[in-house]
């Protein structure tokens, strides 16, 4: 169930072995510290999101195994806004926003990850970060050390995995309202009332369609926001 994306192949061709493809439930995702500087400017996170090449990390990394997400929930869970369309991969806006939020020539910044398959993923987003004049740092660290760090506000940014498949309240709000900071959930202390509001009212909303609506409307929240990098 949990094969390296280098066996596949190879187990396919096995005549005597069946395999099945699907989607996971799983988004890996890069998480910034909404309130620390400077990633408390959301047109420096919105650069870094157009500078991460997300199918190239699929390719290198997964062979090709994943699906470049373009929303913070996974494609199988209702909800899902599949027409969502804010990023794409483009070094020179990325350049752009980080001129127009004052930071033209770059930052220095660290990113935790928990195993060398993230920090993997990180050295290919590292070297686009370079070519816009941000240097991150990758810092990996015991994944019991990047939850206790991640729950404080001592971080610039981690990346990490998150499986929710069920339902969207889960995510949007154990992961993105302001009351579930760090500890709670928040672990990139995003606050944003408009988005706080939606999601409460999803939450209590019976009916289906109204209730799936307010979560697409959630979703473009975020991702025009960008308190996190949602991979694949």
């Amino acid at each position: 169930n949990d094969l390296p994306a280098v066996d596949i192949d190879r187990l396919k061709s096995d005549e005597n072995i069946k395999t099945v493809d699907m989607i996971s439930p799983s988004v890996t995702f890069i998480a910034f510290n909404c309130q620390r500087e400077p990633f408390n400017n959301e047109k420096i996170r919105q650069a870094l999101h157009y500078a991460v090449d997300k199918q190239t990390i699929i390719d290198v990394i997964y062979e090709g195994y994943g699906i470049p997400c373009n929303s913070v929930l996974p494609s199988m869970m209702p909800g899902y806004d599949s027409e969502l369309n804010v990023y794409s991969y483009d070094l020179e806006k990325a350049k752009q926003l980080l001129a127009e939020a004052g930071y033209a020539d770059g930052f220095d910044m660290e990113i935790l990850v928990s195993n060398e398959i993230r920090s993997r993923i990180c050295q290919i987003i590292q070297q686009d970060y370079a070519s816009i004049g941000v240097n991150m740092e990758i810092s990996v660290v015991e994944f019991g050390t990047l939850i206790e760090l991640s729950t404080g506000e001592d971080f610039d940014a981690i990346l990490l995995g998150w499986s929710q498949a069920v339902d969207a309240d889960n995510t949007m709000v154990f992961s993105f309202h302001s009351d579930n900071f760090g500890v709670k959930g928040n672990r990139a202390r995003y606050s944003n009332p408009e988005f706080d509001d939606i999601v409460m009212k999803a939450r209590v909303e019976m009916d289906e369609a109204t209730r799936l609506s307010l979560y697409k409307d959630a979703q473009r929240i975020l991702m025009e926001d960008s308190p996190w990098v949602p991979i694949m």
